[in-house]
């Protein structure tokens, strides 16, 4: 069993960032004790090591640096997981022991927290839904052991929500959502919400207009890195065949005749195709192409404009469209796009058409 008290003692004080005085003078010690004691020449007291993981708000496992071996644990979450695919009643039974077994461990505290609140949706015993919310209040006393970078408190307490959801408890779970929703993760939870269980249409606006607005922005963003993936291995056909689908998304936001956003996202995409064009011998039509960008980025940058006038619904200016291409204005995120592509014929196309 491998333990790492010392080191952690140095990691926590600093993460709390103390200096070792600081700490000291906290646990009624001498400095020379906590540099002993992060130098691993001594090892403090049963009660101190108590107080200090209460200090650290860690439990001492995780100061102590204990670690269950993954092999026993693993193969408890293949058994429960297994049980739990086929809904099989067994896998609570199953669950409750391997929680007994490993109480302060994050990850399973969380896995069968995830697992109860799968197996409460529609079941009539409030009982399942009711114990994945303490297992998850149970995962948030233990979120300092997370190692996955896709899980933080925030995104434990939207499960949290989802359950609360699930019961009926609409309220609740906005409450929750509302409280806990870094850059707007939530909004598309929290707008359906309103306006679907509460009847809440006027309130739920903002947020699934937002939702949707940034929703197309990283679906843009996605479609544009796939392509260069493509690009760079060379699968042109298939590279062009994706950007024309992005475009198709791009004109669907331009629907009126104001010069938009929209401008300037079909600049770059067509440049792009362009590139595509001339790896595949097609150069005439990658010119104009690239002469229609050229074109676009003039047009946009003469009246810049960041609003979507028209989308589906009326939005009435009030959702500004954030769009990650590279410049400040569309020619400069042409030019960039042109750099970064590398491709000397590409460059001078955009040269002759930008001059």
């Amino acid at each position: 069993m491998d333990l790492a008290l010392s080191e952690n003692i140095k990691k926590y004080r600093k993460q709390n960032r103390l200096t070792q005085e600081q700490l000291a003078e906290v646990m009624g010690v001498s400095t020379g004790a906590v540099h002993k004691w992060e130098a691993a020449m001594s090892i403090p007291e049963l009660d101190m090591i108590l107080k200090l993981a209460d200090f650290f708000d860690i439990s001492v496992d995780v100061l102590v640096g204990y670690k269950v071996k993954d092999n026993a644990l693993n193969s408890m979450v293949e058994r429960i997981t297994a049980l739990a695919k086929v809904k099989d009643p067994e896998a609570l039974p199953e669950m409750e022991k391997a929680l007994k077994k490993y109480p302060n461990s994050f990850r399973l505290v969380h896995y069968c927290a995830s697992l109860y609140s799968f197996l409460g949706i529609g079941n009539s015993n409030t009982a399942v839904s009711l114990r994945a919310l303490e297992l998850y209040g149970q995962a948030l006393m233990l979120i300092k052991q997370n190692e996955d970078p896709g899980i933080s408190e925030d995104t434990v307490r939207g499960e949290m929500a989802y359950v609360y959801y699930t019961m009926g408890e609409y309220e609740k779970a906005l409450d929750i959502l509302k409280n806990n929703n870094p850059s707007g993760m939530y909004n598309d939870f929290i707008g359906t919400v309103l306006a679907l269980d509460l009847n809440k249409a006027e309130e739920a606006e903002p947020y699934m207009l937002q939702s949707m607005i940034n929703s197309i922005a990283k679906l843009l963003t996605s479609f544009m890195g796939y392509a260069f993936i493509l690009l760079k291995r060379k699968e042109f056909k298939k590279a062009a065949e994706l950007l024309k689908t992005g475009l198709d998304l791009i004109r669907s936001l331009h629907m009126g005749k104001e010069i938009d956003i929209a401008y300037k996202l079909s600049a770059v995409f067509y440049v792009l195709m362009a590139y595509a064009d001339l790896r595949t011998g097609k150069k005439e039509e990658a010119a104009a192409l690239v002469k229609k960008a050229a074109a676009m980025t003039a047009r946009f940058d003469k009246t810049p404009d960041y609003g979507i006038r028209e989308f589906i619904i009326d939005l009435s200016d009030r959702v500004i469209f954030y769009d990650l291409l590279l410049g400040s204005t569309a020619r400069e995120s042409v030019d960039v796009m042109v750099k970064r592509i590398g491709d000397r014929e590409l460059g001078r196309l955009w040269k002759n058409c930008r001059s």
